[in-house]
């Protein structure tokens, strides 16, 4: 998996990683985040830490419409809609002081929820890192300045192309002169307040139509006013019909990069990472209506480890399907009754220990 990075403000940079770091790094932070590392390495399945990064999905509905996105295609399998702030705060009180690091995007737009930029402040206040990803795409009047004086640690642009042409091949519905606007405004916006507020990243995903474009990027990038860029491989998670072999191939002749082979990345082969999975003791996923999944790859309901409105995070944290999930990957023998885990069949993660071939009872997740 290749990645090059550019940073075109260094200074800037590095001061808002400084300012980053001290709000940071309490002592209770660090405690819970060097215990992660320890239980994760030895691959226990009852943790004492709790994850030292979260991912919170605002909203699952997007005004895009890209063609290998779950949400863009209409086939994401859950209800759409919106975190409300009430649920996140629930939620987020009872990990706030040992989280260090909280997504505030998955399936969605996070910018289209009402409810965000109190969410946004909520993670501020208690000290944490936010982070996420728009295509900033967006129209309403006021957003733009509101996002500049948000205390975001840093957004990810979504625009991959150096031209409305190469944008447009991918950012289905989505409007580059908008884009470059709302760029524009935002940089001045900061610059008037001093230059305070989030980091803004340009992500450009080199793609078989658009890798004619990745020689002039940067430059284009850095005239816009984007503090640093990323150019990165599509995610072939995101293709509707991931399981499905001919989805897979049609995927890989339409869309894996043949001019630039480094940013190709083959997810057809198995397993696709050759190494233990680390979202099940590292990275939840709390969905919009306060359901857990394991990980950012799935969506569909039958796959939720539990539902927070019914159980502490902690009780789900270290509940049966978890524990089981993460014996796939630990010389620790699972000891509990059968249940039935999305991660028996992954493909991602090499398994440490061979899963049985028939399906396992189903068994309601605490």
């Amino acid at each position: 998996m290749y990645q090059k990075w550019f940073t075109f403000d260094r200074v800037g940079h590095l001061r808002r990683q400084a300012r980053t770091i001290f709000r940071l790094a309490t002592p209770r932070r660090i405690r819970n985040y060097l215990l992660n590392r320890r239980e994760f390495a030895a691959k226990k399945l009852v943790l004492e830490s709790l994850p030292p990064k979260m991912i919170f999905d605002p909203a699952n509905v997007c005004n895009l419409r890209c063609p290998l996105c779950a949400t863009g295609v209409g086939s994401l399998a859950q209800k759409s809609g919106y975190m409300r702030y009430e649920l996140f705060k629930k939620v987020y009180d009872q990990v706030r002081d040992d989280v260090a690091f909280v997504n505030l995007y998955n399936w969605g737009e996070p910018f289209l929820s009402p409810d965000i930029f109190k969410i946004i402040d909520e993670v501020a206040q208690s000290g944490a890192i936010s982070h996420l990803h728009s295509n900033f795409s967006l129209k309403k009047q006021g957003l733009i300045e509101k996002i500049a004086e948000s205390p975001l640690t840093s957004i990810v642009l979504s625009i991959d192309g150096a031209s409305e042409t190469g944008y447009q091949t991918y950012r289905k519905r989505g409007d580059w002169n908008l884009v470059q606007q709302n760029i524009r405004k935002f940089v001045a916006h900061r610059r008037a307040r001093g230059g305070k507020g989030p980091e803004l990243v340009w992500k450009f995903i080199v793609h078989r139509k658009n890798e004619h474009e990745v020689e002039r990027v940067p430059e284009v990038a850095r005239a816009s006013g984007v503090d640093r860029l990323q150019l990165t491989f599509m995610w072939a998670d995101l293709v509707p019909g991931f399981d499905s072999p001919q989805e897979k191939e049609r995927w890989a002749a339409e869309w894996m990069p043949i001019r630039h082979k480094e940013f190709a990345f083959d997810a057809r082969r198995k397993p696709v990472f050759d190494r233990p999975c680390h979202f099940l003791w590292q990275d939840p996923v709390v969905n919009i209506d306060g359901t857990v999944l394991p990980c950012c790859f799935l969506h569909a309901p039958e796959h939720n480890f539990g539902d927070l409105k019914k159980h502490s995070f902690k009780e789900i944290w270290n509940n049966d399907i978890y524990r089981y999930s993460r014996s796939l990957f630990s010389d620790e023998p699972y000891v509990g009754p059968p249940v039935k885990s999305p991660c028996t069949t992954c493909t991602l993660f090499r398994h440490r220990r061979p899963v049985a071939s028939e399906p396992v009872e189903v068994r309601a997740a605490a």
